[in-house]
């Protein structure tokens, strides 16, 4: 992950792996909704932009740990 991620790029990738089946749909769909819940937050100044981002690429860490389930779509 580089240093120029934003919520908004961290927010996609996920998006991204769920829709082409590379990890957990059901991870994967609780990670975004943590990031956009994240970003909402950020927005209404409630969290610092950059512990934003940390909290982010920690939920993202997460939604990559696991695989789908072979033959299931979740």
């Amino acid at each position: 992950m580089e240093n120029t991620d934003s919520l908004t790029l961290i927010a996609a990738r996920i998006r991204g792996a769920c829709d082409t089946y590379r990890i957990c749909g059901l991870i994967g769909r609780g990670c975004l909704e943590r990031v956009r819940l994240i970003d909402r937050l950020v927005e209404a100044g409630r969290i610092d932009p950059v512990a934003g981002v940390r909290l982010a690429r920690e939920a993202e860490a997460v939604a990559f740990m696991l695989a789908p389930i072979p033959g299931g779509h979740s």
